[in-house]
């Protein structure tokens, strides 16, 4: 998205055509100028477009750069009179002829919108306001949507509303006010437009649309009023003919001497840029310089209020596509906060809990509910289920399956916290605070699996786990992963009470975290010119890493040319740096660090593995069975099976008896009620399919309950296909030096469809806990899903042996680097690279079935 070097988004609105809403547009563009800022306009108004003649710039065209367009320049900067340079982006100079129509229907406005959201790219700006068309129709929708899953944290400030003065403007702009506060967009205040005629003869201002209804009507809706602006005959003038404004001596408005300096000055209003120009009109009244000055406190007083979105959710990507969902913004769905909203809503028009932009900070309606569980003992796994946002998942197209992997430590093992600390860490944190982040990533939590060591997330976008002492977190899709890393230092500091530094007190909107260490992988995807954000290449989620922590390090392994991936690590107790921020002190030094960072000097786990296998090209009939139409015609059969064998057990129990028929004694409808409940909520419940799905494929063998007695899997299945677990295992007696709080964890997530199919398997749990090779955890992974393709990369702490003395070259051979050596039954070997970092080894293979024709050929490239 070309929106990266945007500080503030401003949108300005209008329930009405004709109020001048491109007028004020401008208006507030040259006086932001004028004040020394950096400007941009988009023009959304795509039946509509004049914001090129407005700026007096039609016959200009847009330049083509390398990924999208360069915006039109108005004028350049001048920072010797403190001018701010101008640019804008307008469908007006895309058309052919200034007097083109636009015919357009509703999907191709939308696509335009998008476009010119992604592919404008804006150099440094502090203000991109977006002009938009009148009204709340398909374009304010698709510009909300957009800008709400791709804009940065914090980006758009909120809206400026445009109104008239007479009572038929004002009934309509009432309307906009109600759109904004329906979408929770945050209203900056409201402009009254064309309040008064001023006499270009003398200094009278006639109100001949009244005046007053717009300040009214902000009252009314609580906003605030920035002010009001008449109708002046030399504005008009100025954008038609390129006039300078010039009044007589002793012209006055509202009590203010508008006299123009150049008035006496012979030809004069010929020249200088349409800012130098607009420099005498904005003289004209102090009515912009208030509203200037309003505008810009409001939106830095939103921006410190709400460190996160300003929108409701719209159509959300799920793991395997779109939720079929309505904008609130549509009027269709419940906006209020109660625990019963979403059960009076159509089953395809749910309110959607947990939208980013709720005030609330209970959110109960958002939170996942703690009196669920599946587990009779608090001592063991138990399951909370977020049914609300479980409901209805649905995925329907084409989706990217490989994920983007974030872990990061706060400390060496939970054993080691910090001073100051939670005494759990990270797992202090409830479930409902981690709701901010996961929505700048994109996703839901689902349900929540907590055990005494680590609590499994099972997000819409596949999952997240959280130790005391780190996180780790794992998105598909087209995510924003890294957009959510820094709210997620900010929780650590603030709810976990890790050591942190850029502020004084953790409360401070700026205070995050000191990590002890962060890792970052992911396998090439398959279509990346679907990605977001920094999310569009592996140089610009380097980037963005390195504007974050210093010293990291970043890693390509495997074929250029073929199946490969992606690695970011950087070395322990690594401090970060300041994050990017638009108030950066002006010496450019970070404040110094809170103490705590030294009580960080404990051992890192020397039992830390990481396996993850990463598998494509999956056998369709064998994927089957993670088809919802497939997963219920075997649950229904199991329930039968069951039921019978149920039947046949009681019988044999109480000797022979005649049987008798249940039901007989209550009516038919109850019965077949009853029965019909219970077959539903086995056959249509994601969870109770997931289990199914689980145990049928072979998932639960991996690591059975005979040698974990106290492992726990959650597992979800989604329609029409697509399916994801976690699975906690919980740490055996015979660990040994294993800390007190140490815990495991192993994720699934299987995209089965025939065009992108994908399975990733992780887990942390060592090799030398299982009693099984490393070679055999992953035949029985790979016999589970049937690629054609996959790859295994194994990180391992080279101090989980305590014997070095097999190294050979300086480089330790492992008992998992060594088992990695070993054939997969079935599969050819394909690439074998060995990384030796200063704690870590890193063992990568890439395997092919035998015998596979499939296309053998790997999408590898990336959007630059």
């Amino acid at each position: 998205m070309g929106l990266e070097k945007v500080k503030h988004i401003v949108l300005v609105l209008s329930g009405k055509g004709g109020v001048g809403k491109s007028s004020v547009t401008t208006q507030l563009a040259l006086s932001l100028s004028l004040a020394g800022h950096s400007v941009g306009i988009l023009d959304v108004d795509l039946t509509g477009p004049s914001i090129p003649r407005m700026l007096s710039i039609e016959a200009s065209k847009v330049t083509q750069v390398p990924g999208g367009w360069a915006p039109v320049l108005v004028h350049e900067a001048k920072p010797e009179e403190n001018i701010g340079s101008l640019h804008a982006m307008s469908l007006g100079f895309l058309l052919p002829n200034r007097g083109d129509a636009v015919v357009w229907r509703g999907p191709k406005k939308t696509a335009m919108i998008r476009q010119f959201l992604k592919d404008a790219f804006w150099g440094p700006t502090d203000f991109l306001l977006i002009d938009t068309p009148p009204g709340t129709s398909d374009e304010h929708i698709s510009l909300m949507e957009t800008l709400q899953r791709d804009a940065l944290p914090g980006q758009v400030a909120g809206a400026v509303v445009v109104t008239t003065p007479q009572a038929v403007a004002t009934a309509d702009v009432r309307k906009e006010l109600n759109f904004c506060a329906k979408t929770n967009l945050s209203v900056l205040g409201v402009v009254e437009n064309m309040s008064g005629f001023v006499c270009p003869h003398c200094s009278e201002c006639t109100d001949i649309f009244g005046s007053g209804g717009g300040k009214v009507m902000a009252e009314e809706f609580k906003v605030p009023f920035l002010g009001s602006v008449p109708m002046d005959a030399q504005f008009i003038a100025l954008i038609e003919e390129g006039r300078r404004p010039t009044y007589p001596v002793g012209t006055e408005v509202a009590g203010h001497d508008i006299s123009s300096k150049v008035a006496e000055i012979p030809d004069a209003e010929d020249k200088g840029s349409l800012v130098d120009k607009y420099k005498d009109y904005t003289d004209l009244y102090s009515a912009f310089e208030r509203l200037l000055k309003q505008l810009i406190a409001a939106g830095f007083r939103q921006l410190l209020e709400n460190n996160h979105f300003l929108w409701a959710y719209s159509l959300r990507q799920t793991p395997r596509g779109l939720f079929e969902r309505q904008l609130v913004l549509r009027g269709l769905c419940h906006t209020g906060i109660d625990s019963q909203a979403s059960s009076s809503h159509s089953p395809h028009q749910p309110w959607f809990p947990g939208a980013p932009g709720t005030r609330s900070t209970t959110m109960p309606s958002q939170s996942v509910p703690n009196n669920y569980t599946f587990s009779p003992s608090d001592a063991t796994p138990h399951l909370t289920i977020n049914h609300d946002v479980a409901a209805e998942l649905d995925s329907s197209n084409a989706f990217e399956g490989p994920e983007k992997l974030l872990e990061v430590w706060f400390s060496p093992s939970p054993d080691d916290l910090p001073a100051g600390a939670q005494p759990d860490g990270l797992r202090s944190v409830a479930a409902d605070t981690w709701v901010s982040m996961l929505d700048m990533v994109n996703c839901k939590i689902l349900s929540v699996l907590k055990s005494d060591a680590v609590d499994a997330y099972l997000l819409s976008e596949s999952s997240m786990f959280v130790f005391p002492h780190k996180l780790i977190l794992k998105t598909c899709g087209t995510t924003t992963l890294l957009l959510g890393l820094q709210r997620m230092l900010h929780i650590a500091a603030l709810d976990a009470g890790f050591p942190f530094h850029k502020a004084e007190k953790a409360d401070e909107i700026r205070a995050t975290a000191i990590p002890y260490r962060v890792f970052y992988s992911r396998k090439n995807f398959l279509f990346p010119d679907k990605q977001q954000g920094p999310h569009r290449s592996w140089k610009q989620e380097v980037k963005y890493l390195d504007d974050m922590f210093d010293g990291g390090s970043a890693y390509m392994v495997g074929k250029m040319n073929g199946d490969h991936w992606y690695l970011y690590i950087t070395s322990p107790n690594q401090a970060m740096t300041p994050p990017r921020t638009p108030d950066v002190e002006a010496n450019g030094h970070a404040p110094e660090m809170t103490n705590g960072l030294a009580a960080i000097n404990g051992t890192a786990e020397n039992n830390d593995e990481t396996l993850e296998i990463l598998m494509t090209d999956l056998d369709q009939e064998n994927a089957k069975q993670f088809y919802l139409a497939n997963a219920s015609a075997v649950a229904s059969s199991k329930l039968q099976v069951e039921a019978e064998d149920a039947r046949g057990k009681a019988q044999e129990s109480l000797g022979s008896l005649d049987e008798v028929d249940v039901f007989d004694n209550v009516g038919s409808g109850d019965g077949a009620a009853q029965k019909l409940d219970e077959t539903e909520a086995l056959t249509t419940e994601g969870h109770a399919l997931g289990t199914v799905v689980s145990e049928n494929c072979g998932l639960s063998d991996v690591y059975p309950t005979s040698v974990y007695p106290d492992a726990r899997v959650d597992a979800y299945l989604f329609g029409p296909c697509g399916f994801s677990a976690n699975g906690v295992v919980p740490p055996v007696s015979t660990a040994g030096h294993m800390g007190t709080k140490g815990g495991h964890y192993w994720t699934v997530h299987v995209t089965p469809e025939p065009e992108c199919s994908y399975a990733s398997f992780e887990t942390n749990v060592p090799g030398s806990q299982t009693g099984r090779t490393t070679a055999e955890i992953i035949e029985n992974v790979v016999n589970i899903f049937q690629p054609g393709r996959f790859s295994v990369t194994l990180f391992e702490a080279k101090g989980k042996s305590a014997d070095t003395s097999g190294a050979e070259d300086g480089i330790y051979k492992g008992p998992s680097r060594r088992t990695l050596v070993d054939p997969v039954k079935g599969y050819r070997r394909v690439d074998r690279i060995v990384h030796d970092f200063e704690d870590y080894d890193l063992v990568f293979r890439f395997y092919e079935r035998d015998g596979w024709v499939g296309d053998k050929t790997a999408r590898v490239g990336e959007v630059e």
